[in-house]
C-alpha cells in the first residue's frame, strides 16, 4: 500500500529509502530531517540504555550476580535487532553504564562522552561542562583528557585528598593559569 505525499506529510519512509515529495519546502524538508538526525544522534544512548535495562532484569540472579550465558543472549539479540556489530554495542554499553542519565549532557556528541567515560565523576562532568560551553571539538576533548591522564598527581602525595579530586583541582588550577 503506497501513501500519496502531501504537504500534510511530506515524506514517506521504509527500512531502505526516504521519498519526499517532489514540491516541499525548504522548512518542510528541515522538519523532515528533524527527527532523522535526532534518531541517529540518541541512538547509542538509546542502544545503551536499551541494553543495561535487559541486562539488570534478565541477566543477573537474585543476589545480583551476572548470568553470564543470559548477558550473552541478550547482547546477540540487541545487535541483531539494532543491526549493530557486538563492538559497538559494547561501546554503546560501557559509555551508558559509565554516564548515568543525569549527567549526560545534550550539548555535546554521545562520542564526547565517549572520551570521559573511563575517568571519575569529577573529572569527567568538568571537562564535559567545559566542551559543552566552548564547544570542544573532539580533538580538543581528547587533548584534556591526555592532559588529566597524564598528570603527575604524585607532587602532591601529602594531599590527603584522594585522587581523582587531586586531578580534579589541578584541572582548575591549570583552568585558572590559562585565563
Amino acid at each position: 500500500m503506497t501513501t500519496e505525499l502531501t504537504p500534510a506529510a511530506p515524506a514517506q519512509g521504509d527500512t531502505v529509502s526516504l521519498t519526499i515529495a517532489p514540491d516541499v519546502t525548504f522548512d518542510q524538508w528541515v522538519d523532515v530531517g528533524r527527527p532523522i538526525l535526532n534518531a541517529a544522534a540518541y541512538s547509542p544512548w538509546y542502544i545503551g540504555d536499551w541494553l543495561l535495562y535487559a541486562e539488570q532484569r534478565w541477566a543477573t540472579n537474585e543476589t545480583g550476580d551476572e548470568i553470564t550465558s543470559e548477558r550473552a543472549r541478550i547482547r546477540r539479540a540487541v545487535a541483531d535487532v539494532a543491526n549493530v556489530d557486538l563492538e559497538s554495542l559494547r561501546a554503546y554499553r560501557w559509555v551508558a553504564g559509565n554516564i548515568a542519565p543525569a549527567r549526560r549532557r545534550a550539548g555535546v556528541s554521545w562520542s564526547h562522552h565517549q572520551q570521559v567515560a573511563a575517568l571519575a565523576p569529577e573529572v569527567a562532568d568538568p571537562l564535559l561542562e567545559q566542551a559543552e560551553t566552548e564547544g570542544w571539538s573532539m580533538r580538543e576533548l581528547r587533548q584534556a583528557v591526555k592532559q588529566v591522564e597524564t598528570l603527575n598527581v604524585d607532587e602532591a602525595a601529602e594531599d590527603e585528598a584522594p585522587k581523582p579530586l587531586r586531578i580534579a583541582m589541578r584541572i582548575v588550577a591549570d583552568e585558572a593559569d590559562r585565563d
